[in-house]
């Protein structure tokens, strides 16, 4: 099978096939991190995964950047021998709420365990292939106190649409946008990344800004809960369905994510549900003024 690899080599951020003689030996690295220490990676018992197979359409990512990266994504393509193609699309973070780069309703402890825990620290790596990111930071930085830690994407379990390499001609793997802690963006992005991160932040912090100043006036909540669906052009009821499943991991499909204002309403209506409608807007307006990174392009 042919593996082509996109990466983003001027930033730094590399991609490292399996033909690298430094390929096995960063693998053996990452792979014996945190709990799983001392097993051989070749040993396809471990965490379920036939790594031997699945060689052929890997790679290592290796942040040559000095920088710490908060979002990152992944786009394959896919040739299968019968002509058919498709794709998946998969990374770390992903607009996530709350997270690294969107810490609503985080605390400094809390979001300095979850740089600890999820970022890819500056000189780590990660195995990387259809649709996982495996490793964890123990190769430059103590390991966390949870031990290893792995990650699917932030759409699904990949592993219930396993890959039949054999039946695979070509991969193209390519790195198609990261966002570094600092708010900096790189990568061709076809996958959408810096719109769907920065459109999160423009919908949650104008969500807070709405509770605040409506709790501040003495709004009702009823009035409160009217701007948020109308800032988020969907219903903030807890009894709405929630919005379709993205369908980014399956194969074959490359439909546009759900619009940041949706997931943000639909957000809102589990809020409602779980805690009430005063201890929501509470919560929503404690989220005015949270501090977010410097968006920018590099």
């Amino acid at each position: 099978m042919e593996l082509v690899l996109e990466d983003l080599a001027q930033h730094g951020l590399w991609l490292i096939g399996p033909g690298s003689s430094h390929f096995d030996q960063w693998l053996a690295e990452i792979l014996h991190l945190g709990q799983d220490r001392g097993r051989d990676w070749r040993d396809s018992s471990s965490r379920g995964i036939d790594y031997e197979s699945e060689r052929q359409g890997s790679a290592i990512l290796v942040n040559g950047s000095g920088r710490d990266i908060a979002e990152i994504a992944f786009h394959w393509r896919f040739q299968r021998k019968d002509l058919i193609q498709s794709t998946r699309i998969g990374g770390l973070g992903m607009g996530m709420v709350p997270g690294l780069l969107l810490p609503f309703g985080l605390g400094e402890t809390e979001l300095a365990g979850l740089r600890d825990r999820f970022s890819i620290k500056a000189g780590s790596k990660r195995y990387v292939v259809a649709g996982r990111i495996l490793g964890d930071n123990s190769d430059v930085a103590p390991a966390p106190t949870s031990g290893w830690i792995g990650s699917v994407t932030s759409e699904g379990r990949v592993d219930r649409h396993p890959m039949d390499w054999s039946v695979i001609r070509s991969t193209t793997l390519s790195l198609d946008g990261v966002f570094f802690v600092d708010g900096g963006f790189v990568g061709p992005d076809q996958a959408g990344l810096w719109a769907k991160t920065t459109g999160a932040a423009r919908i949650h912090t104008e969500m807070a800004r709405l509770a605040f100043e409506g709790r501040a006036r003495g709004d009702s909540a009823e009035m409160i809960f009217a701007r948020l669906s109308e800032a988020t052009s969907a219903p903030v009821d807890p009894l709405s369905p929630p919005p379709p499943s993205s369908p980014h991991i399956r194969i074959g499909f490359e439909a546009p994510a759900r619009p940041e204002s949706i997931e943000a309403a639909h957000r809102v209506a589990m809020m409602r549900q779980y805690y009430g409608d005063e201890a929501t807007l509470d919560r929503l307006a404690s989220w005015h003024g949270t501090v977010l990174p410097h968006f920018r392009r590099l």
